[in-house]
């Protein structure tokens, strides 16, 4: 077998010449041996071997030639013998020589065809074959591609036939797992590896390699069998992805809930970032919608210079106050062509590529988070995406922030308002006891003295014991309106009774009677009654108010107004005085010098409504409250009917004087 694959690998002349070879040996030992030892047989070896290797043109040429031998050495052996005897076997011998070339060319003929047949189907089940099949020489050079394989790699068969394979790697170690198996260190088992196609695109392939050799030129060849894995190998980069995105999620998570100050969950916020994606620096702003502008909130890995000149950054200039405004992210990746960039702080700070994305939630922009890298560098939309959903995060971390430290100010508050009350409740206990003991208790005491006096004289001097009585019923007339006084003080009945209208009206009426201060009071819809609390507490900003104004204001004129807007009630109170500055009544703390004010501010915020105070010095005040609307049970407006005049004058007399209150 090994000297057939020899003599079939030998090129046309060297086949010839070894037919030469063969027949002039065999002519000779012929010759030798003479007419008694005949070879003629083997005349048919160097004819069958040229005919076989070299065709059947050469194999009639051989047994041409040997027919001549033969004949020219039966005429020496044998010259007695007649001319037409040795013709007649020179033909015999050419007829037998032709006829084994014509049939061991059939049989050559039969042999090739199953063979190309063969062939033939065995190059359409590579065709076929979902894999690309690539047949490559020791070089690595492509002298064979099947049909999928030209597609894979985006090349017409003959652009692919010559290159080398490790030419196509896309990276260096899919080149260096090529050159290891054409090298023979490992042609079993697969290898993924990225080749690139024509169009620069990369492609992953999982590559088998077997080692063969080449019958006819002895080279060994690899036929590798490639099997495209992009698709699976972008869902792993996909995972991957994702699953570092989770990480980075929960890091994030874990620095912003570390704490509940602000201040220290932005520190966190640009830290994490910053350590997560591997960039060099990062700042966050925070919008102050007020002021339509930026203020920086912390940095990291940015130069002192650069942040004394960002510290405040308008809404309506470069790149940061785009997103601001626009609430959708910038990526920038070369900063020195970008337009919206300050040339000069390009120059204090060296950038090369920046993003910028919004801190959102619920839709709302709360500030920016900036990013800044010192080269020229290409977000990955990966990081992109993971980049806006740190913006997301660190948006409701910072929402949850401020609410938790509007909980903490409005606790604080209700502390404060606790206790203002509590100041209240025993300054008025503080002003009950001296009233009382100032007033219905020195009548009481005075009262009793008469009383035992009358006794005492009763049986002795009726005239005077009688005077001691007459003393007796007027002072317990006046304990009768001392008591009245403080009961109104504590709660006005006519407040329960017939409603907040005839309430303030009431107060309205006794104030400009005492106080000589006409009041204009209006309250368009008088069947309306609201929450006990809410009616009480009006009535006692009206109060305040009114006392106030006979204190301060110096009006002659105070116009009151009370009106229900959708679920708001809205109070109005206004004086034509000579006003105050109400500036300090922007802030939240007020002027301390105003406990009056102040009282009226903490009553209406303890309901969670809004106070504001409007003066002008010589002009007037005007104070305007809202609180929500707090109605009255369905059960407790049917308890009385509405109230009419006369029924309030009824009550009022019943009581012989209303009393005023504080003025």
């Amino acid at each position: 077998m090994y000297l057939s694959h020899c003599l079939s690998s030998l090129s046309p002349a060297i086949v010839r010449s070894v037919g030469v070879l063969l027949l002039v040996v065999v002519a000779m030992v012929d010759y030798l041996t003479g007419p008694l030892l005949s070879f003629s047989l083997f005349y048919m070896v160097p004819v069958f071997y040229v005919s076989w290797f070299d065709g059947r043109a050469s194999g009639f040429a051989f047994a041409a030639a040997t027919t001549v031998i033969r004949f020219l050495e039966g005429m020496l052996w044998l010259p007695d013998i007649p001319l037409s005897v040795h013709l007649w076997n020179a033909a015999g011998h050419f007829g037998v020589l032709g006829a084994g070339v014509l049939g061991l060319g059939y049989v050559h003929y039969v042999y090739k065809n199953r063979l190309k047949q063969t062939e033939d189907k065995y190059a359409r089940v590579l065709e076929a074959t979902m894999e690309g099949v690539v047949a490559v020489d020791k070089t690595g050079s492509i002298h064979y591609s099947n049909s999928r394989a030209t597609s894979l790699l985006g090349l017409a068969p003959d652009e692919l036939l010559g290159k080398k394979l490790q030419d196509l790697a896309a990276d260096d170690r899919s080149r260096a797992v090529v050159e290891l198996i054409l090298e023979g260190a490992s042609v079993s088992g697969s290898s993924d590896i990225q080749l690139r196609r024509k169009s620069r695109e990369e492609v992953w392939t999982l590559v088998s390699a077997s080692a063969s050799r080449d019958p006819r030129t002895h080279e060994e060849t690899f036929v590798f069998l490639l099997a495209d894995i992009t698709a699976v190998k972008r869902t792993e980069q996909e995972l991957r992805q994702r699953y570092h995105e989770l990480l980075s999620m929960q890091r994030l998570s874990s620095g912003l809930a570390k704490s509940l100050d602000y201040d220290k969950r932005l520190e966190n916020a640009v830290v994490t970032v910053l350590d997560v994606t591997k960039f060099e620096a990062g700042c966050i702003y925070l919008l102050d919608e007020a002021k339509q502008e930026l203020t920086l909130q912390y940095q990291r890995g940015l130069s002192p210079a650069f942040v004394a000149q960002i510290l405040r950054w308008p809404v309506d200039r470069g790149v940061t106050g785009q997103v601001a405004k626009s609430g959708l992210p910038r990526f920038v990746t070369n900063a020195s062509n970008e337009i919206l960039f300050d040339p000069r702080l390009r120059k204090i700070e060296a950038m090369g590529a920046f993003a910028s994305i919004p801190l959102v939630s619920k839709d709302k922009v709360l500030g920016v988070l900036n990013i800044i890298v010192r080269r020229k560098y290409e977000f990955s939309p990966g990081e992109q995406m993971t980049l806006q959903t740190f913006g997301k995060q660190i948006g409701i971390a910072l929402e949850n922030a401020m609410l938790y430290e509007q909980a903490q100010e409005r606790e604080r508050l209700v502390r404060k308002l606790t206790l203002d009350i509590v100041k209240v409740q025993e300054e008025e206990r503080k002003r009950f006891a001296r009233e009382i003991h100032d007033g219905l208790s020195q009548v009481l005491s005075t009262l009793k003295l008469n009383a035992e006096l009358a006794a005492k004289y009763l049986g002795v001097d009726p005239n005077t014991a009688q005077q001691h009585l007459n003393e007796v019923i007027t002072l317990s007339d006046e304990a009768q309106a001392e008591a009245k006084q403080i009961a109104f003080d504590l709660r006005p009945a006519i407040l329960d009774d017939f409603g907040l209208k005839a309430a303030v009206s009431m107060q309205a009426t006794n104030f400009q009677r005492r106080a000589g201060v006409r009041v204009e009071f209006h309250f368009p819809n008088p069947e309306d009654r609201f929450d006990s609390l809410l009616e009480t507490t009006v009535y006692r900003i009206v109060q305040e108010l009114l006392t106030n104004v006979f204190k301060h204001a110096e009006a002659t004129l105070v116009t009151i107004q009370l009106l229900v807007r959708g679920t708001v009630v809205a109070l109005t109170v206004a004086d034509n005085g000579k006003g105050f500055d109400a500036a300090p009544w922007v802030n939240t703390d007020g002027d301390a010098n105003h406990h009056g004010l102040r009282n009226v501010r903490e009553r209406v915020e303890f309901l969670g409504g809004s106070f504001r105070a409007e003066s002008v010095p010589g002009k007037g005040s005007e104070f305007l409250m809202e609180f929500p609307l707090l109605r009255r049970p369905k059960l407790q407006e049917g308890l009385r009917p509405s109230p009419t005049p006369s029924d309030v004058g009824k009550r009022a007399d019943s009581r012989h004087d209303v009393p005023e209150g504080h003025p």
